[in-house]
């Protein structure tokens, strides 16, 4: 079975990116010091990642010791632990051990009564210290490692492009068929470079991180995203496509950097002829920002989707569902500070297109999707970042959050 397997069997839930990465250190005998990870994101699964390492016959340790300053995560630590002792047996571990030191909750010495059983120790700081319980001699010598606070905030590196005649003039280009801008525009950047790639990258940096074909179990997938701007920003806003923006991961500029100096002052390549009209393709003007694309960049509270958010998943129509989806999606996004949402069919933004696929007639309606992403539930989202945090763009979330779809602007206060 695979991770992702031995993860539903165990919770009964779908892992996030970094729980497989995590479980991706584990294999390797990398055991990481602190797990900055913020609360609300499910830190507790920890203790369900060592028990599928351990399954595969790694050298993991087979003692967990998880000590919290609070009695009442005790007990729900307690109560996480034993709903995982009674599917361990799915994935082949058998006789868990569980200890608990807290309140009724007396140490039962199970831990210590097998040295070659699986084992995990929940307690107090205070139950630890005054216990019996001593696996290892007493630390001598410690650092103190702090969180990432929940308001630490990457902005992603980005260069912007207008789509440009010979005659200086735009080329608008019809939202609802955006994703062929973004795909024209990384099948260029994809042949570029072929051509002149970075110096000291991996053999298929270039079918990876450009062309955005993920390698299977790869928790740490990383690329470039393509994404056509819709214009908004005053009241007489079109939101035809006029410019486009390539997005790296967080500080990752100097890939983004090589790539903007040689696909600048090149034409797009559509496969059909008369896809821009009389006037051919439009060649790509490298700019350096203005007051359309800040719309999509600058730091606020407050955000909309322009284009839907397609979740990881079909929500069934089922509201608690697509909560969960919504949830599944702002994380794969690297969203980790805590925002409240809304979500609707419809856009903040009066002049997008709707997050349906069919019309009344049944005929399809909203934004083209590239077929992988047809079945999967999309929506329009709200979001307002806690605390009055303010978010950097550009931000893109949901499973097409690489070509144009899932990308957010400002909303005005």
């Amino acid at each position: 079975m695979t991770f992702y397997e031995k993860f539903e069997k165990l919770t009964g839930k779908h892992p996030f990116p970094w729980q497989e990465a995590l479980y991706a250190r584990f294999l390797g005998d990398d055991i990481p010091d602190v797990c900055h990870i913020p609360t609300g994101l499910g830190k507790t699964s920890v203790i369900a990642i060592w028990l599928i390492a351990l399954s595969q016959g790694g050298c993991m340790p087979r003692r967990l010791v998880y000590v919290v300053n609070r009695r009442t995560v005790v007990d729900q630590t307690t109560n996480e632990v034993v709903r995982l002792r009674q599917n361990a047996h799915k994935i082949g571990i058998h006789n868990l051990a569980i200890s608990t030191l807290r309140g009724q909750f007396a140490d039962n010495q199970e831990w210590s009564s097998d040295p070659s059983r699986p084992a995990i120790i929940c307690g107090t700081v205070e139950r630890i210290k005054e216990s019996s319980f001593m696996p290892v001699n007493a630390l001598s010598d410690f650092q103190l490692t702090g969180y990432a606070r929940a308001n630490d905030t990457e902005k992603r590196p980005f260069a912007v492009f207008e789509l440009r005649h010979d005659d200086g003039s735009f080329n608008p280009y019809p939202q609802r068929q955006l994703v062929h801008i973004s795909g024209m525009v990384r099948h260029l950047a994809k042949e570029l470079m072929l051509q002149s790639p970075p110096s000291g990258v991996e053999p298929d940096w270039v079918e990876r991180y450009v062309a955005g074909h993920r390698k299977e179990g790869d928790p740490r997938h990383r690329q470039f995203s393509y994404l056509p701007l819709p214009s908004i920003g005053h009241q007489h806003a079109d939101q035809l496509v006029r410019r486009v923006m390539i997005c790296a991961p967080p500080g990752e500029n100097s890939w983004l950097e090589h790539l903007a100096k040689r696909i600048a002052g090149h034409r797009l390549k559509p496969e059909r002829r008369d896809a821009f009209g009389k006037n051919g393709p439009p060649t790509l003007v490298h700019i350096q920002s203005d007051n359309m694309v800040r719309s999509y960049t600058r730091a606020t509270n407050k955000w909309a989707s322009v284009t839907p958010v397609i979740l990881p998943g079909h929500d069934d129509r089922k509201p608690a569902k697509t909560r969960r989806l919504i949830g599944s999606a702002l994380a794969q996004s690297g969203i980790r500070q805590h925002c409240e949402f809304e979500w609707s069919p419809f856009s903040h933004f009066r002049k997008s297109l709707s997050a349906h696929k069919y019309d009344k007639d049944k005929q399809p309606t909203g934004y083209i999707r590239p077929d992988h992403l047809m079945t999967l539930t999309a929506v329009h989202l709200k979001l307002r970042f806690k605390n009055e945090l303010n978010f950097p763009g550009p931000l893109s979330i949901g499973a097409g959050r690489h070509c144009g779809l899932g990308i957010f602007a400002g909303v005005a206060a």
